[in-house]
């Protein structure tokens, strides 16, 4: 079987960049409490140099799912390593984190937009004049479909963490083909302006609704501590890899940097 190293507990770009050209096939920064901690907004930058080549990963301790899912969107992690509680009740967590925090949303969005569904008509009237009376009734019915947009911001979360993340694809797939087959409702129907947008908003809102249900799904497949991407944990190799000469690289003889192979066990 195939070995791959992971290096951890980096925080120069310089570092990322030298792991990545050793041959990592992934590089982590530790975001748990730690003397070699980095900031979420600085962490990105660490891992640029090895975008591409090695995979970003964010060490984590006892955090909450909020936390971990904000910082794994800011620094663009692809995968997460849980220390402390790394158990299964996490996907318990999740669902109910992202299906609160949508729900949330959507009822604030429903709250603003319900004057424009209801009055669409009479609002633009009113505050631009008469001719703008049928541009009044097309956003009272985009009006749902922008509430839904609101409402799932917090799933894109959930496929930060989710070991199918392929998932986050659904809602481009679904209004593409939802597209489609309007567009040519519209070339055989002859439909009028207002139909149209009719349709383009319940393509939309049907695409929202799919995305919604691909995170539901994708919630179920978190990526926790004994997965196959996160079981590269321990310093198993850190003596083979001691033939090489890392003090002429800077903090590289400091940062007891971990390196480790699938199935192995231990802390980053």
């Amino acid at each position: 079987m195939a070995v791959e190293l992971k290096f951890c507990g980096l925080t120069r770009e310089t570092d990322a960049a030298f792991a990545a050209s050793l041959g990592a096939s992934y590089v982590g920064v530790i975001f748990a409490e730690s003397p070699r901690r980095v900031e979420p907004v600085n962490a990105s930058a660490v891992f640029g140099p090895a975008r591409g080549r090695a995979k970003a990963v964010g060490v984590f301790g006892p955090a909450t799912v909020e936390t971990v899912a904000d910082i794994a969107a800011e620094a663009a992690l692809d995968v997460v390593q849980l220390h402390g509680d790394p158990s299964a009740g996490i996907v318990e967590r999740i669902r109910p984190f992202f299906t609160r925090s949508a729900g949330l949303l959507a009822a604030v969005g429903l709250l603003g937009a319900l004057p424009l569904m209801a009055f669409g008509r009479e609002l633009f009237v009113f505050v631009f004049g008469p001719q703008w009376s049928e541009a009044g009734a097309m956003a009272a019915v985009m009006a749902p479909a922008a509430v839904l947009n609101l409402a799932i911001a917090p799933v894109s979360r959930v496929f930060n963490l989710t070991a199918r993340p392929h998932l986050r694809f659904a809602f481009g797939i679904a209004n593409l083909i939802g597209t489609i087959i309007l567009f040519a409702l519209v070339i055989a129907g002859e439909l009028t302006l207002f139909q149209t947008v009719i349709g383009i908003s319940l393509v939309t809102s049907l695409s929202y609704f799919v995305y919604f249900a691909a995170g539901w799904i994708a919630a179920a497949h978190i990526r926790l501590h004994d997965d196959p991407p996160l079981a590269i944990l321990a310093t198993d190799l850190i003596r083979p890899l001691s033939h090489l000469d890392l003090r002429d690289r800077g903090q590289w003889n400091e940062t007891r940097s971990c390196a480790g192979s699938r199935g192995s066990s231990g802390t980053g």
